[in-house]
C-alpha cells in the first residue's frame, strides 16, 4: 500500500470515528464527502482486517497525535494491548447461579420490564459513589438506580459476596499481568446494569480510583461493545464525561454491500465462524459480548481506549472474518457485573 492510499484510508478512518462521537450535520457530510471521494479513487472503507500493521510511532508520524507508546501495534490479530476475552467463561449452570444470586440481593435488575432510563446516567451516579467511598466503612456501600445497584466490600478482605466470590477468584486469575496489580490486588467493588433494549453506556476511561484490572461478565442477552484509543489521565480522573455513542449502520461498519441475515438467536454466534472481535479501523474495534462470556481490561485497554455502548436497539455482527456475510439482531435486556479494586486511601 502506497503512501497516498494510506494518507486517504487514515483521514477517512479520522472522519468515522468523529462521525461516529458527533451527530452534526457538518460531520455527517463530510463524512458522506470522504465516502464518494474513497469511491472514485476505487478505494473501500475498512473493516475487518484488511488495514496495514504499522506502529503507533509511524501512524502519528504520519497523521498526528501523541505517540507516547511507540511499540503499539495495529494489529488486528493481536487485539489491542490488554484486552482478553473468553466466549464461554461461565458455564449456563454457572450463570444462572449468579444470577441467582444477584436476583435476590437485588431483584430490580431482573424486574421483566425494567424502566428504560438512560445508562450514562446511571454511569454519572458510579463516578459520584465511586469516589466517596472506601474500604474501611462498617458495612458493604450498596447504591441502587432502576436499573443499576453498586457493591463496596466492608473491607478488602471480606471481598465479593458469597454467590459470586468463587467466579471473582477465577476472574482473577485470568489476567495477563498479575504483577501489574501487586500481591494484595483482589476484587473489593461491583457494579450491577441491567441495559433495557436500546440503552447505552457513554464512553469512558473507568476512574483512576480503581486498579488496574477491569472485568466485565455478561448475562441474558448478547450485546456489542465498542473501544476507541484515545484513553488519558484527564478521562480515568473525570470519568464519564463525554458524549454518547450513537447507533451505528451497517454502512458504518462494513465494506460493500453484504448479505445480512437476520438472527432471533444471536447467543447462538458464540459457536459459529463468527469472529468475538471486530476491527473496524486501527483506532476502533467491537466485541461481541455474549451471556457467559468475560472481557478483561487491563493495561492499554483499561488506560488508552474507551469502551462504551451505543444507543440502539439493533446490532450488526460480521459472521466470518472475510466480512462478507454479516448478521442483524435485535437487542433483549441485558445484565452486566463489572469487578474492580478500589485503591484505598492513603
Amino acid at each position: 500500500m502506497d503512501l497516498d492510499e494510506l494518507l486517504r484510508r487514515a483521514h477517512f478512518d479520522d472522519l468515522v470515528a468523529r462521525a461516529l462521537v458527533d451527530s452534526s450535520d457538518d460531520s455527517d457530510n463530510e463524512l458522506d464527502e470522504a465516502r464518494s471521494e474513497h469511491a472514485e479513487a476505487g478505494l473501500s472503507p475498512r473493516g475487518v482486517q484488511v488495514f496495514p500493521q504499522i506502529s503507533a510511532a509511524d501512524y502519528y508520524a504520519l497523521f498526528g497525535g501523541d505517540s507516547d507508546d511507540s511499540d503499539y501495534e495495529f494489529d488486528p490479530s493481536n487485539s489491542v494491548h490488554g484486552l482478553r476475552f473468553f466466549p464461554r467463561f461461565l458455564t449456563p449452570d454457572e450463570q444462572a447461579k449468579v444470577l441467582a444470586g444477584l436476583g435476590t440481593q437485588y431483584p430490580h435488575l431482573l424486574a421483566d420490564d425494567p424502566p428504560n432510563e438512560p445508562a450514562a446516567d446511571a454511569a454519572t451516579l458510579t463516578e459520584s459513589s465511586s469516589a466517596e467511598a472506601t474500604t474501611d466503612s462498617a458495612a458493604p456501600t450498596v447504591t441502587a438506580k432502576p436499573n443499576q445497584a453498586m457493591y463496596f466490600a466492608p473491607t478488602r478482605a471480606a471481598g465479593l459476596p458469597a454467590w459470586i466470590s468463587d467466579v471473582g477468584a477465577r476472574v482473577q486469575s485470568r489476567f495477563e499481568a498479575p504483577a501489574n496489580r501487586g500481591a494484595d490486588f483482589r476484587f473489593d467493588q461491583m457494579i450491577l446494569n441491567t441495559y433495557p433494549p436500546g440503552a447505552g453506556l457513554t464512553p469512558h476511561v473507568d476512574l483512576n480510583r480503581f486498579a488496574d484490572g477491569v472485568a466485565v461478565l455478561s448475562f441474558r442477552s448478547t450485546l456489542v461493545m465498542d473501544l476507541l484509543r484515545g484513553g488519558s489521565d484527564a478521562a480515568a480522573a473525570g470519568g464519564y464525561d463525554g458524549p454518547r455513542f450513537p447507533a451505528v449502520s451497517l454502512a458504518d461498519v462494513a465494506i460493500g454491500s453484504p448479505t445480512v441475515t437476520e438472527l432471533s438467536d444471536p447467543t447462538s454466534l458464540v459457536d459459529s465462524a463468527a469472529p468475538s472481535i471486530h476491527w473496524v479501523t486501527p483506532m476502533w474495534t467491537r466485541v461481541l459480548l455474549t451471556p457467559g462470556s468475560l472481557l478483561l481490561l487491563e493495561a492499554d485497554a483499561r488506560w488508552e481506549w474507551r469502551h462504551g455502548i451505543r444507543e440502539t436497539a439493533v446490532e450488526y455482527w460480521p459472521l466470518d472474518d472475510a466480512g462478507t456475510q454479516w448478521c442483524s439482531f435485535r437487542r433483549a435486556p441485558r445484565t452486566s457485573v463489572t469487578l474492580r479494586m478500589l485503591i484505598p486511601d492513603e
